[in-house]
Parts: C-alpha cells; sequence; structure tokens
C-alpha cells in the first residue's frame, strides 16, 4: 500500500485547486464512467 500516501497527496491538492464540490463532482464524473465502462463491457447488450 505504498501509493496511498501519493493518493492523498494527489486528492488535497485537487481539492485545492478545484474546492471540494468541483472534486466530487470530477469524482463523480469518474465513477460513473467507470461503471458504464464496465456494464458495456460485461453486462451490456
Amino acid at each position: 500500500m505504498k501509493w496511498v500516501p501519493m493518493v492523498e497527496k494527489a486528492n488535497r491538492r485537487a481539492v485545492k485547486v478545484l474546492g471540494v464540490r468541483g472534486f466530487y463532482m470530477l469524482f463523480t464524473i469518474l465513477t460513473v464512467l467507470l461503471l458504464s465502462g464496465a456494464y458495456s463491457k460485461w453486462g451490456g447488450p
């Protein structure tokens, strides 16, 4: 789990730049993209 501090640092920088709302929006968009990608890959028509 060596990469966790790096992720934490990047997250903190993103929050500082975007603000908390922008960060959560970005996170939500990323999650939706990942989920839709996984769905179309495995469970999609």
